[in-house]
């Protein structure tokens, strides 16, 4: 599959939808961000090497500059430290807090 494969089949489905009044607002990168975060999270969650993590990720989604790929690191960091933190503020202060 090449990247004009992957913008023919968006098209393509872009135009499928249309026809059903359906407008797709997302693109291939969205679904390449969503992988790429959704991987460095679950690498954390195994408590793998960040230099394992990083390496992994620069090859995979095919980046020559590091920062690049930190973006998705530090997002999947701050979603795991945000599901790790949420019990521990519940279990201080959820009587203060009504629940959402």
């Amino acid at each position: 599959m090449s990247p004009k494969s992957i913008g023919n089949v968006i098209s393509k489905a872009r135009k499928e939808l249309l026809e059903r009044d359906i407008v797709l607002k997302r693109d291939f990168h969205d679904l390449r961000s969503t992988f790429a975060t959704n991987l460095a999270g679950f690498l954390i969650s195994k408590n793998l090497p960040i230099g394992f993590i990083q390496f992994k990720l620069m090859q995979l989604l095919g980046h020559a500059d590091f920062s690049t790929t930190q973006k998705y690191i530090n997002f999947a960091r701050s979603l795991t430290f945000d599901k790790q933190m949420a019990s521990w503020v519940d279990k201080l202060f959820g009587e203060f807090v009504e629940p959402l």
